[in-house]
């Protein structure tokens, strides 16, 4: 293979199925890498340049919009990508009560914005949540034909569509903090982002929308969407909940802290969600074949360990020296937090992996109730630990409900879907998992013994190689010593990325 013939191989969509879901693969992987690189150069310098109490007014406003968009979910996208066959029928209906959606929950949120404002005592948040409320008008105008790329395994485009609005957010998010040096930044980065992708998503996907309504087809669609709205409604609750805790009982400055934390651990979880993305449709087309569903799964998650397990264990070995060089001392009592945060971040991965698999066979309740007992676990720890020791206290119990949620999902999944043993999970990643750990100890222990204060920055590259040589290094040796397949699925993806077509995508 050369880089010509990879490069070749990446601009085609692929005929195989598995070559378009490696191709799909590289192009969410790349997408959310940018996403996420981009995302950390905005929040290096919006970080320097605002305060957490900025972080914490924008924080209030994002919270209103999710609650809003949370408990007005429809699950027609969802529907549309998981549906058999053609579903150009269906598109206008669906493009018009999204339409209609956004446009009544602007409404409201514009209305409801003093008395959120003065729910967390903080009323300068009102014009704040007024105008960010602008992004549920633009979402609602988004061309619903963009549900292609997902359904069809384009995640090329889904590329381009994804990076336009990242660009326009860290663009207009470092240049307004750099004049107006307060939260506008934040909300004009967030609205130029919405705005950008409207308009990209009509310049990528040639489909039209028009204003129609037909009610069977809507009610066709509700029947299966009204699952991802219980579980929209119980994952609000359950992701949102924390922070509205936070900023009620601990203050506005206490949730910019928080949300930070959070976002940067949330990176992680993003190398888990390109597998699930990706697997979402792919496992829809393989519904009924039970076999190449598990070894589809076992080869996914084996995928995204191999890439999530390594980088969480070098975020919590290294999390105070990349706070201090990142962020800024300012941010230091982020560090506990982030730590318990990051590692509730690889169940949270799993679980998403678990979802797309509820989702494509037809079970969307499975994952209700699944968020259902997250959200009951969360309820039971998270007010008393966070009295008792503060942020910390919340992060443990977002780890604590992370952990029990999916241990019960990958029971669920394993014993009534999948039907395999626990212990060939393991196996899957078993390598990966001895590895991470191995490394993650080895870092910490060089971070103590090597001592890197007044050349911090110093420390981390150092800390990177050695890490990433320990991995890599014994990651090989296990899988050659006890064999999972784990290098030969690596090598079997990469090859995907170029080899010629050959096998037809299965028609639905």
């Amino acid at each position: 293979m050369n880089l010509k013939e990879l490069g070749r191989g990446l601009l085609r969509p692929g005929d195989g199925l598995r070559q378009r879901a490696t191709r799909s693969a590289f192009w969410i992987l790349a997408a959310r890498a940018a996403d996420q690189l981009f995302n950390m150069v905005r929040i290096l310098v919006l970080a320097r340049l605002l305060s957490p109490n900025d972080f914490g007014l924008m924080g209030i406003a994002l919270l209103t919009l999710s609650a809003l968009d949370a408990f007005s979910q429809t699950g027609f996208n969802t529907a549309l990508i998981q549906k058999k066959g053609e579903v150009k029928d269906y598109l206008d209906t669906a493009f018009t009560l999204l339409f209609l959606r956004g446009a009544v929950l602007f409404a409201l949120l514009f209305i409801a914005a003093p008395y959120l404002a003065a729910f967390f005592d903080a009323p300068q948040a009102t014009t704040i949540i007024r105008v960010i409320g602008l992004s549920l008008f633009a979402q609602g105008l988004t061309n619903i034909g963009i549900i292609y790329f997902q359904k069809e395994l384009e995640f090329n485009k889904q590329f381009a569509y994804q990076a336009s609005g990242t660009l326009a957010v860290m663009i207009v998010g470092i240049g307004a903090a750099v004049t107006l040096r307060s939260v506008w930044a934040l909300v004009l980065g967030q609205l130029a982002a919405n705005l950008v992708r409207l308009v990209a998503s009509y310049i990528l996907h040639p489909y039209r929308p028009h204003l129609r309504l037909a009610t069977g087809k809507a009610k066709e669609l509700y029947n299966f969407g009204k699952w991802v709205f219980f579980e929209s409604v119980l994952g609000y609750l359950h992701n949102q909940g924390d922070q509205a805790l936070v900023g009620k009982i601990l203050g506005v400055a206490s949730l910019g802290f928080y949300q930070l934390a959070l976002r940067i651990s949330l990176l992680l979880v993003e190398i888990d969600n390109v597998a699930a993305t990706v697997a979402f449709p792919l496992f829809a087309r393989m519904q009924d074949d039970t076999g190449r569903l598990r070894e589809t799964y076992l080869r996914a998650l084996q995928l995204a360990a191999f890439v999530s397990f390594p980088l969480t264990g070098f975020l919590i070995a290294m999390a105070p020296d990349l706070t201090q060089v990142v962020l800024g001392a300012k941010w230091l009592p982020i560090v506990l937090p982030m730590q318990i945060l990051t590692l509730s971040a690889v169940p949270k991965g799993i679980g998403f992996l678990a979802d797309s698999a509820f989702w494509a066979v037809g079970k969307p309740h499975i994952r209700t109730g699944l968020s259902a007992v997250y959200l009951l676990v969360l309820v039971a720890v998270m007010y008393p630990l966070t009295l008792a020791v503060g942020l910390t206290g919340t992060a443990l119990s977002v780890l604590l409900a992370s952990s029990v949620t999916t241990l019960v999902a990958l029971y669920i999944l394993l014993k009534r879907v999948l039907f395999c043993p626990f212990a060939q999970l393991l196996t899957s990643i078993r390598s990966t998992l001895l590895a991470a750990t191995a490394m993650t100890i080895v870092i910490a222990y060089e971070r103590v013994f090597l001592s890197w204060e007044g050349e911090r920055l110093l420390g981390l590259a150092v800390a990177l190689v050695i890490g990433a040589a320990t991995y890599l290094g014994l990651s090989y040796v296990f899988d050659k010593l006890h064999p999972t397949g784990l290098y030969k699925n690596i090598n079997d993806r990469v090859a995907d990325l170029a080899k010629p077509d050959r096998i037809k995508v299965a028609q639905s």
